[in-house]
């Protein structure tokens, strides 16, 4: 036997399993199960927190957790939480470790099981869930946002967009397929610091009816990404409470027009693809921002 080999071996082996997870090693948040008291606010739940001032109706914690049914990703634990389609509460989860300092050609993952209630297409769009660049009370420093909307006959369509702008030069992109309605999905949105000035991107895959891939896909379902103007989206950009990443956010709806009613389970956050989509102890998860 190579006594030192195995040693080694051991050494490693006890060095691996001393290691921090993948939420302590890069700076982002555990998964959240919603695993809190169902039937109330998750604001003073866990760590979660008001982002804006509005209390009611209250962004609540349901019973019973969501799956997504083809599989690829770690079962589902704890109940989940309900977004409505109306001017609610929102909350916001700062990141235990703080800022995540920009640097280019950083990525920024975070994923879901969503599901739609089916009630309500609606003719409108609004996004609900999003980094955070700013974990402040009232902040709207929002990045690789996830948006919903409805055609008005009757189909709903997720899509995203790099930060919260309406002049026109950071267009949302949806999925040119609807989603199934009281079915959940699973969401990956993936934000991009690209070299240079006014081009990061947000890019979100979405799975509906095949497993999710151990490993990212050479593209994704839809890219949001600068077309033209002056305002600077880029995650470098931030530069209220330090610049950079640091919390993540779910809003409600404000507008009765937006699509019924969703449930958002089993949110995970972190620097690459596996992160997202697998145990957060997986060795290959492990973040390079340290």
């Amino acid at each position: 036997m190579n006594v030192k080999g195995f040693a080694g071996g051991v050494a490693l082996v006890a060095a691996v399993l001393a290691a921090p997870t993948d939420a302590a090693a890069n700076q982002f948040f555990p998964v959240q199960s919603f695993d809190f008291t169902a039937g109330q606010t998750v604001v003073g739940q866990g760590d979660w927190l008001r982002r804006a001032t509005t209390e009611t109706p209250a962004l609540e914690v349901v019973s019973g957790s969501l799956s997504y049914a083809p599989g690829g990703i770690p079962a589902s634990n704890g109940n989940s939480l309900r977004i409505q389609a109306l001017d609610g509460e929102d909350a916001r989860l700062p990141f235990p470790g703080g800022v995540i300092t920009p640097a280019d050609n950083n990525t920024y993952y975070w994923s879901a099981i969503l599901e739609w209630d089916g009630t309500n297409a609606g003719n409108t769009s609004s996004y609900f869930a999003a980094f955070l660049g700013t974990p402040a009370t009232g902040s709207t420093t929002f990045r690789g946002i996830l948006r919903g909307g409805g055609d008005g006959v009757g189909n709903v369509y997720l899509g995203t967009q790099l930060f919260s702008n309406t002049s026109g030069d950071n267009p949302t992109v949806f999925a040119s397929n609807p989603i199934p309605a009281s079915t959940p999905v699973f969401l990956v949105i993936k934000v991009t610091e690209v070299p240079g000035e006014r081009n990061d991107t947000s890019a979100l895959y979405l799975f509906t009816t095949q497993a999710v891939p151990a490993t990212e896909p050479g593209s994704p379902t839809v890219v949001s990404e600068y077309v033209t103007g002056t305002n600077t989206g880029d995650i470098q950009g931030i530069t209220t409470t330090g610049g950079g990443i640091q919390a993540f956010s779910v809003r409600q709806f404000q507008n009765i027009n937006w699509p019924g009613a969703w449930r958002i389970d089993e949110i995970r956050a972190g620097s690459t693809w596996e992160s997202v989509v697998s145990d957060p102890s997986n060795v290959s998860s492990w973040s390079l921002y340290n």
